[in-house]
């Protein structure tokens, strides 16, 4: 039997899949419990024909519930017939491992439950940073024939493999528990960057409390049903705030954006490929659900019936890329209307639209540009900060990029661009390790003097050694002056 598979997240399903019970192979498999070594093995979704299915798996430590085998590893598929069936590839699927590392089942139908014995294979198996190297070879017990809905990726998700119980099996295996689960916690991480209260793990110990009450309570699935929606409704109110008046939601704002737009999983209902291209991650991935998994909206006193709306869009949540939109709504007898939806870009238009999503010290972040940034006597300039950064490499840079836009009847115009802050180390003597730390910072200002109707626009930057703790030195001023429909940089 060939099998199709990813370690610890499953990035690639089987193509004509037929979930059948009858299928020897799948099924939830499990070994050892919380209180010694453990891990788990979930093959499903097998082809008709039973030669193909995908197989997700890890291994944890005594006393963790954290997953901890093999969270980046991908196991390819193989020749039928071949032997070991299974052969890891490599980091994310990078094939420069090669055949150094296999993974072999041998699956025992003689035991009740039966059983599957996993082990590698392979003289390079040490690039699997995880604790499966010494877990395995394990011998894995059938546990259930229904596969779970519960993905294993919080703390107590290990439970599904770990307790019996009534009320833990059905929150394990319905789909609508999985839902809400998915919708509960993506509305509860928007809501803690909304508030910044309550933290992921506070959620977990709710969740913790709230399964154990139910299961102590009888009716389960109505108790369970019940808490998600209460606490959902609860984040609702938090990250869906209203506008205009307390007339529009801004859920509504967003399937306005978007017509197939779920406020409980925040799917756009269209797929991205944005994090499917990169060759460094391996082989391309396809297009996945894409989600909104950011997004600001604010009301302008000088749009009056408008909001301006900005987003990032994914098909995950942290350290990967995303695709960023900035967006004017308009209130009207009929309803709402997009007057604009504009590509966020790290640098020009011809550059690369996509933008890293935060995650360890580096990343991308998006704010609103409201001050008075007049044109003429009647209209202002509007837009957002883009600000990117990276501390990566032990030398931090990053910049603070500043974009306007002129609203017409006809369309959002884009009418200025420049850099206000940026931040760049380099090595300035390797072998001391030492390095200059230089970082700008600069403010636009209105002039009173006047070109093509529309008022001058000056650019005042400072900078300074960061490292020498040196003092701000201002540098000469830029001044930018209104030409073909935009500021440009006078004398150019």
């Amino acid at each position: 039997m060939s099998l199709v598979a990813t370690a610890c997240g499953g990035r690639k399903a089987a193509v004509g899949r037929a979930d059948s019970a009858a299928n020897p192979w799948q099924g939830e498999w499990t070994f050892g419990d919380k209180d010694t070594a453990g891990g788990y093995l979930s093959i499903r979704h097998c082809t008709a024909d039973g030669r193909t299915c995908r197989i997700d798996f890890a291994t944890y430590d005594k006393g963790s519930d954290w997953e901890s085998g093999c969270r980046f590893g991908d196991i390819a598929e193989t020749d039928p017939g071949a032997q070991p069936p299974l052969r890891i590839v490599g980091n994310r699927g990078s094939v420069e491992m090669g055949p150094a590392c296999s993974m072999n089942l041998v699956f025992d139908p003689s035991q009740q439950p039966p059983t599957i014995t996993a082990s590698l294979a392979g003289d390079n198996c040490g690039w699997i940073s995880c604790s499966s190297n010494s877990h395995l070879p394990a011998n894995f017990t059938l546990r259930s024939k229904q596969s779970y809905q519960q993905k294993p990726r919080y703390l107590h998700s290990h439970r599904c493999y770990q307790d019996s119980s009534p009320a833990i099996t059905e929150w394990c295996t319905q789909e609508e528990m999985a839902a809400l689960r998915r919708g509960w916690d993506a509305l509860g991480e928007r809501a803690y960057e909304i508030s910044k209260t309550g933290s992921r793990l506070d959620r977990e110990d709710w969740e913790e409390k709230m399964l154990a009450t139910c299961a102590a309570a009888g009716g389960a699935s109505r108790c369970m049903r019940e808490a998600y929606m209460a606490k959902i409704e609860e984040f609702k109110t938090q990250v869906y705030s209203r506008f205009l008046g307390g007339k529009v939601s801004a859920d509504q704002i967003l399937k306005t954006i978007h017509n197939g737009f779920d406020p409980l999983t925040m799917k756009t209902g269209q797929k991205t490929d944005v994090n499917g291209k990169y060759s460094g991650f391996g082989p391309p991935r396809g297009s996945r659900d894409e989600k909104v998994v950011s997004f600001k909206i604010a009301e302008t006193s000088f749009l009056p019936g408008h909001v301006v709306v900005l987003e990032m869009l994914s098909h995950a949540e942290d350290g990967l890329a995303a695709r960023g939109f900035f967006s004017v709504v308009k209130a009207e007898a009929a309803g709402l209307q997009v007057i604009a939806h504009e590509p966020i870009f790290m640098g020009e238009p011809s550059s690369s639209p996509d933008l890293t999503l935060p995650h360890d010290r580096s990343g991308s972040s998006l704010d609103f540009e409201l001050a008075n940034y007049r044109l003429n006597d009647t209209e202002r300039a509007f837009g957002y900060r883009l600000t990117s950064w990276d501390g990566g490499t032990g030398a931090d840079y990053g910049d603070k990029t500043v974009v306007l836009f002129r609203l017409t009847p006809q369309a959002l115009k884009q009418v200025f661009r420049a850099e206000l802050a940026s931040h760049d180390s380099e090595w300035d003597n390797h072998e001391n390790k030492t390095y200059k730390d230089v970082e700008s910072k600069a403010i636009v200002v209105v002039a009173s003097t006047v070109h093509d109707g529309m008022y001058d626009w000056q650019v005042k930057c400072s900078t300074r050694n960061k490292k020498a703790k040196s003092r701000w030195r201002p540098v000469k001023t830029k001044s930018y002056v209104w030409k073909d429909g935009q500021y440009m940089l006078e004398g150019k």
